[in-house]
């Protein structure tokens, strides 16, 4: 039989074990929550590493500046030709005087790149952008304005940005060299995907404040947006791009520059799929103010919010990219991105609802951020560097395409019906991609970083 202080003893060791082992239990269950908010901190932490240099910061917030001014003016020039003519072809056409530069003057743009200093030329294209606006400003003002007034806006608007495509994004690798180069090309995938949200909604808002007024305060607004973003690459400071002698002294070759995309596979790839997109996929924005006031019968506000959409959709989707801390499979994310956009677009054909509408857009706009952020992180990454402006520049041309297709969609539209067009382009563009996958499987290989070479 135990002793009284015995009794206690046992007593006094079991109220220990149980109490160690409720606080073992806690002691775990912190632990766990501990590593997820670490192991989440940390995920955040790399998804926003490029910021870390304060050259990248400056470079982002002008491209989201110059972005949103970009995608202000299409919306705000779409629905003023839908406004004045009611018809899909003249409203297309914004969309094809915005892009022909592009296609014109891709490649020209790309040795420019090569050989200037680029930050100049950023430079260059905003003043030229700010001089487009300027004048629609001055022709509302008037009380003189035309629908086609809009095409030559955006004409002009279009020559600046077909010449700072290639510059802009050889200053992400200039800046963040080829380690941090995929991370800065999914960060300004994120600049360009809030743009296109708040490009949109806000021209749309705008208009549709006052029927008086909208239009001369939304061109006052995107001229003070470019005004900032002038100030922004005024005050960058960086190392300017030194052209090697033999850059300088070999003449612009547009063939040149074709001759060496055509014998790397994987960038050959990159660029045809870039073709498929502009020619049948994101022409679909042309027809938003169209389908906005025909189909879905809404005004301008929520025209706007229907093109912002997909920047909301965009913007989700460069997050997931760029917080992916290693990227070995570009083309695979590339390519499914490229799916996924055609077949929100074949839902987008046969809604005809507005927040369905709304849902596909956003579908659509996260398949595109896949294929924006891989598109110029690819060929970046394996274009020799004497050539990586040459070979962005192919893919201006190739981006270029795009106001053929808006004359495509546009035709089709009015031929048949906005709704009919969109569907056509999508089952078009999902045989394509489907066939150049079969032709063309290394797209689906590890891309080797840093690399010259392409596995074959």
């Amino acid at each position: 039989m135990l002793k009284p202080w015995q009794i206690k003893c046992q007593a006094s060791k079991v109220y220990y074990q149980r109490h160690l082992s409720i606080v073992s239990l806690v002691y775990i269950s912190l632990n766990k929550h501990v590593d997820f908010i670490c192991s989440s901190l940390l995920i955040i932490m790399n998804t926003f590493i490029s910021f870390k240099t304060s050259q990248y910061r400056i470079l982002w917030m002008f491209n989201l500046l110059s972005y949103t001014s970009r995608w202000g003016q299409v919306t705000a020039y779409g629905w003023i030709v839908v406004e004045l003519t009611g018809s899909s072809f003249y409203v297309s056409l914004v969309g094809f005087f915005g892009m022909f530069p592009m296609f014109v003057l891709g490649i020209v743009a790309g040795y420019i790149a090569d050989i200037w200093n680029r930050q100049k030329i950023l430079l260059f294209t905003q003043i030229t952008c700010l001089i487009g606006i300027s004048l629609m400003l001055i022709i509302v003002s008037l009380d003189l304005l035309q629908f086609w007034h809009c095409y030559i806006a955006a004409l002009i608007t279009g020559i600046g940005y077909s010449v700072e495509m290639p510059s802009r994004r050889s200053m992400v690798h200039d800046i963040l060299k080829g380690k941090g180069a995929t991370n800065g090309f999914a960060l300004d995938s994120v600049a360009m995907s809030l743009s296109l949200a708040i490009g949109p909604i806000m021209a749309g808002a705008i208009i549709g404040i006052s029927t008086l007024y909208g239009n001369h305060l939304v061109f006052l607004v995107l001229i003070i947006l470019h005004l900032f973003a002038c100030g922004l690459m005024w005050n960058l400071r960086m190392e300017s791009n030194k052209p090697r002698d033999n850059q300088i002294n070999r003449p612009i070759n547009i063939i040149d520059g074709i001759k060496y995309v055509s014998s790397n596979q994987l960038i050959l790839s990159v660029i045809l799929i870039t073709f498929v997109m502009n020619l049948f996929l994101f022409s679909y924005s042309h027809l938003i103010p169209i389908i906005a006031k025909q189909v879905l019968y809404v005004g301008p506000a929520k025209m706007g919010s229907l093109q912002g959409m997909f920047g909301v959709g965009a913007l989700a989707g460069a997050l997931l990219v760029a917080s992916i801390p290693k990227i070995t499979r570009h083309g695979l994310i590339f390519i499914g991105g490229c799916f996924v956009t055609f077949l929100a677009l074949l839902g987008l054909g046969i809604s005809e609802s507005y927040y369905l509408s709304l849902l596909v857009l956003a579908l659509l706009g996260v398949g595109a951020a896949g294929f924006s952020t891989m598109q110029a992180a690819i060929v970046v990454l394996v274009a020799d560097i004497d050539y990586r402006g040459k070979a962005l520049g192919v893919v201006s041309l190739a981006i270029g395409t795009g106001p053929f297709g808006a004359i495509i969609i546009g035709i089709s539209a009015t031929l048949f019906s906005p709704s009919t067009a969109l569907i056509i382009n999508s089952v078009i563009g999902l045989t394509l991609l489907t066939l150049l996958i079969f032709v063309v499987p290394s797209l689906l290989k590890i891309i080797p970083l840093n690399s010259d070479k392409v596995l074959k």
